[in-house]
């Protein structure tokens, strides 16, 4: 297996074509040296291969390489799809040359929806196949866009390909409002009003483009954050534990340190005030309560709070 963005040097695999002049087959050594690369980087690897290779005989080479079937994979070279017939030399393919090979398995492991190829945003069934078989993509996007969600979840590719026409004629539509009042304000470019306006514009066109960066490159900001509540056992009576990776110490009110049978353990020499988002009065500190968790059993100092938490 190769590593992310790495080259393996070892990988040197020769491909000798074959050509037949009458009853005579000659062999023809391997003259091309070639750099495939796999979505985007994922994988790199090197081959040396004669140019009367075929396109489908190259994908069944890397297959295994790639742990991707040869009918899955998208040979790419120069922007183009290769056709799986046609010889390497015949498809424009030089020595030292690069293709890359896209394929729809490795799809699953994406993490983030900007790491979906172009190519598969540009084929509605192709992109609901990735999507909804891929949970936490499925998940990003209904955060982000419920309505492209619905329409990926829906087994109809019209209504995803009427989606894409929809937002491109909006799209087109809105940029010639915009220059058509900035052609309108520009009209007299010494009015003070005009020229804030189009300052305006400018500003408002920065934020946009800021916040679309936000969204393919940092998507997770846009998710609504799911508190977590988790079952446990204090001092043997079930309750409701908040988790919060940033707090400072375990709280618990008054009132439920009573309830657990606690309250009788407070000690008041840690009184004091706890200051945060609020601010609240810190009546003291149980040095040791029994907690568990699932299977596991802990002993934590709880700091108890006069107000509700």
């Amino acid at each position: 297996p190769f590593g992310a963005g790495s080259i393996s040097e070892n990988l040197q695999i020769f491909l000798f074509g074959t050509q037949t002049g009458g009853s005579q087959t000659e062999r023809k050594m391997a003259n091309l040296n070639v750099t495939v690369v796999f979505n985007k980087g994922e994988k790199i690897t090197k081959l040396a291969v004669s140019g009367d290779t075929a396109v489908g005989t190259l994908k069944r080479l890397v297959a295994a390489d790639f742990k991707v079937a040869a009918s899955d994979q998208k040979l790419i070279f120069k922007g183009t799809e290769l056709n799986d017939e046609k010889t390497l030399e015949q498809s424009g393919i030089k020595d030292a040359d690069l293709v890359e090979i896209q394929g729809a398995v490795a799809m699953q492991s994406l993490q983030s929806l900007s790491q979906i190829p172009q190519h598969i945003w540009r084929n509605p069934a192709a992109l609901q196949e990735v999507i909804k078989g891929n949970p936490k993509l499925l998940n990003q996007l209904l955060h982000q866009n419920p309505t492209l969600a619905e329409a990926v979840m829906s087994n109809n590719t019209f209504m995803l390909e009427q989606y894409f026409v929809e937002q491109q004629r909006a799209q087109a539509e809105r940029k010639r409002q915009e220059d058509l009042r900035i052609a309108q304000l520009q009209a007299d470019p010494l009015d003070p009003m005009a020229q804030a306006k189009i300052q305006e514009i400018i500003r408002d066109k920065n934020i946009k483009e800021n916040m679309e960066q936000a969204l393919e490159h940092n998507p997770e900001a846009f998710g609504s954050v799911v508190m977590l509540y988790v079952p446990c056992l204090v001092n043997k009576k079930p309750l409701k534990a908040f988790v919060d990776s940033g707090a400072q110490m375990t709280i618990m009110s008054l009132d439920c340190a009573e309830r657990v049978g606690l309250a009788h353990l407070i000690d008041k020499r840690w009184q004091g005030m706890a200051k945060g988002v609020g601010t609240a009065r810190i009546l003291g500190r149980i040095h040791a309560a029994p907690i568990q968790i699932g299977k596991a059993f802990l002993t934590m100092s709880i700091t108890i709070l006069e107000s509700q938490v």
